[in-house]
């Protein structure tokens, strides 16, 4: 088979439409059907309505190999996902006796009795095959018609996710032995996206045709998606990794992970790689670095300290800022941001300080010092540096991009000190 295998998603409810909710369970279904081969080509939300919910999934199947549908499932008047398709599918109406001892347990776990609402969660289409949920009470359903298959799943996430992974991943892997879908994400920061694209040049003389390369932008850096599809799944992963050492190659030290890495989990291992330690001391960002480096797994091996030093005088006491230096050149300053640096890593003992001091507005800038103003230092034994970024943007994205700057600019400083 050389035509891509297709796939759409339909999420039904209103809740979706107005905004009361936001639609995560595509993105995981998304990113399942991709692995196993599907390419998916339209995500779509429909109301509570039976006629839209119909004529959608009608027309859906038709076009695509693939159609999956989220909500509408639950015990509610306004649940109606499966009336809907017994209408469309035809059939009567049948129970689940496997779904039904579910449901059974269920509530005997909880000590409380089923009502014949919940009995007839159970019931499903004759024409459908039910597919088992264990950790809810509603069943998926799959329905096919001319080959094309229809799978039906609640709408809670967790319930969702169990009957994608566990009972229609299966099935699909079954049926698509021949179509695959490879691709990696490759993190970058502290280039544009237009730059970047300059540095790795033509992407004719490097992805064959059946690649993509995509450029996805953020304040954070650029991520680079490499996707092949074809028929050899072992030859596809081989021309993957060729094509995304070419472009790490490119990105140069602008490169520093793939996929979900976060840029502390990469300052992390960093840090534990080499064996070193590191303090934070933070004034614009209020323990904002401190947050993201903790939320990291195994962060305690290499993070020892962190100072909020808001004030004036909290920097003097705790990190032995010169009162001095203070009143010469202000909080907001080269020499302030060195000294907190400095003095972090001399206070707590540790191979590296990281300090961060600035102007997050909306009021204390002047012409000399503008809100968003921010000063990075970074200490260790032999040098301390210290860098000077403007910030764009309100108050809390200020300080966000801020922790986002300090980081990648101890990741350099850690990359050129660490060197071998």
């Amino acid at each position: 088979m050389d035509r891509d295998l297709t796939a759409a998603l339909v999420t039904i409810g209103d809740e979706i439409l107005i905004g009361q909710i936001v639609n995560t369970n595509a993105t995981h279904l998304s990113i399942r059907l991709t692995e196993l081969g599907y390419s998916v080509k339209r995500i779509i939300s429909v109301g509570d309505d039976p006629d839209e919910i119909k004529q959608t999934v009608d027309r859906y199947l038709n076009e695509f190999d693939v159609v999956i549908t989220t909500g509408g499932l639950g015990p509610t008047h306004d649940d109606i996902t499966k009336s809907v398709l017994l209408d469309l599918f035809g059939g009567s109406w049948v129970k689940s006796e496997e779904q039904f001892a579910v449901i059974i347990d269920f509530f005997e776990k909880r000590g409380r009795k089923i009502t014949a609402i919940n009995e007839m969660q159970a019931d499903i289409p004759s024409t459908s095959k039910a597919l088992i949920n264990e950790v809810g009470t509603a069943p998926g359903l799959w329905f096919n018609r001319n080959g094309h298959d229809l799978f039906v799943l609640p709408g809670v996430p967790k319930e969702m996710k169990f009957l994608m992974d566990e009972r229609i991943r299966p099935i699909l892997q079954k049926q698509n032995t021949s179509r695959f879908i490879v691709q990696k994400t490759l993190r970058t920061t502290g280039i544009g996206e237009s730059f970047l694209a300059e540095q790795i040049g033509p992407v004719g003389e490097f992805l064959p045709s059946h690649a993509t390369l995509a450029f996805l932008p953020s304040f954070s850096g650029v991520r680079l998606r490499v996707m092949l599809k074809g028929n050899n799944q072992a030859d596809l992963n081989l021309e993957l990794d060729k094509i995304c050492q070419f472009l790490i190659r490119k990105a140069g030290s602008h490169f520093y992970g793939f996929g979900e890495e976060d840029l502390e989990e990469a300052v992390l291992t960093l840090l534990k790689e080499k064996k070193k330690t590191l303090s934070v001391a933070e004034s614009i960002t209020g323990g904002l670095i401190g947050d993201k480096i903790t939320n990291i797994p195994g962060a305690s091996e290499v993070f020892m300290t962190g100072f909020v030093t808001y004030s004036n005088k909290s920097k003097i006491e705790l990190l032995g800022v010169k009162a001095e230096t203070l009143s010469l050149n202000g909080a907001v300053s080269e020499p302030i941001a060195a000294e907190m640096a400095d003095g972090a890593r001399r206070h707590s003992g540790t191979d590296f300080g990281l300090s961060i001091t600035g102007i997050a507005g909306p009021g204390g800038g002047s012409e000399a010092k503008p809100v968003g103003l921010v000063y990075i230092g970074v200490s260790s034994a032999s040098k301390t540096e210290v860098r000077k970024v403007v910030i764009p943007g309100d108050r809390k994205m200020i300080k966000e991009r801020a922790a986002f700057s300090a980081l990648n600019f101890l990741r350099e400083f850690l990359l050129s000190d660490l060197k071998p």
